[in-house]
């Protein structure tokens, strides 16, 4: 709950301390390769989604705060078991974008657990009392803005808390967004 607290906190301060700028809601997908960073085990990128919503505080032309919402499914397959960890991200990104559309984003991201699973052949286990409620991850990404608000995305997302044992979340996303209003 703290955390929860924080991050409304610092979205408050982004925000009133521009409130002459503008602010530009928008939604995001975008398809991911998920894996773990972990000493022991090897694992297999698993394909999965990320889905919801985002906003830009344009703070000039070029710097824009965008805190996000997003609902990602994530983990990797370790032989023959699929594992889904369904989070809450919330990613407050700080992105830098030329006069010609191109970006770089760079920034925190909270994550909280709804679900995890493992699924093998004929057997799902839920686990989600085995793992950490609370994932933290930094995630830097780059990408194009076309004049209409619609962006091309590409983002690294790398899990700094470990969820369980030594294992880090990590995600590769490639992903679409529009903008409502925010043409370049």
């Amino acid at each position: 709950m703290k955390k929860i607290i924080l991050i409304v906190l610092v979205i408050s301060i982004v925000y009133s301390s521009n409130a002459q700028k503008q602010f530009y809601p928008g939604i995001k997908v975008a398809g991911s390769l998920s894996n773990w960073s972990t000493d022991e085990s090897v694992t297999k990128v698993r394909a999965s989604y990320t889905a919801g919503i985002t906003g830009s505080f344009k703070l000039t032309k070029q710097f824009i705060v965008q805190p996000e919402i997003l609902y990602s499914s994530v983990g990797p397959i370790v032989e023959e078991t699929k594992f889904h960890f369904n989070y809450l991200h919330i990613p407050i990104l700080f992105k830098y974008q030329t006069l010609g559309g191109f970006y770089g984003e760079m920034g925190p991201q909270s994550g909280y657990l709804l679900s995890a699973k493992s699924i093998s052949p004929g057997t799902t286990i839920d686990l989600k009392n085995s793992i950490k409620s609370y994932d933290f991850s930094l995630a830097f990404g780059l990408g194009y803005k076309l004049k209409s608000g619609v962006e091309i995305g590409a983002r690294q997302t790398i899990g700094i808390t470990k969820i369980g044992g030594d294992v880090k979340n990590n995600v590769f996303s490639l992903g679409l967004a529009y903008t409502f209003g925010d043409s370049r």
